[in-house]
C-alpha cells in the first residue's frame, strides 16, 4: 500500500484530498506546516509527498530542499 503525505495548511482542502485518497485505497498522513513534514519524513519513507508551495513559516520550496 502506497503511503502518501499531504502537506496543506488549509484544513478542509488536505481532508478532501486524504479522504479521497483512502476510498482509492492510500494510507495518508496530513500535517499542516513544513516543519512537521520535514520532521516527519526524516522518520518515515513516503511513496509521495504531496507539498502545498505557499505554506507559512517555510514555504514548499524550502521544505523540498529540506527533505
Amino acid at each position: 500500500m502506497c503511503h502518501i503525505l499531504i502537506v496543506e495548511d488549509e484544513r478542509n482542502l488536505s481532508a478532501f484530498i486524504s479522504k479521497g485518497l483512502q476510498k482509492s485505497g492510500f494510507r495518508t498522513t496530513v500535517v499542516t506546516n513544513g516543519w512537521q513534514a520535514i520532521t516527519l519524513s526524516a522518520q518515515t519513507v513516503y511513496d509521495l509527498v504531496l507539498l502545498d508551495i505557499g505554506l507559512t513559516e517555510i514555504d514548499g520550496w524550502g521544505v523540498l530542499k529540506a527533505i
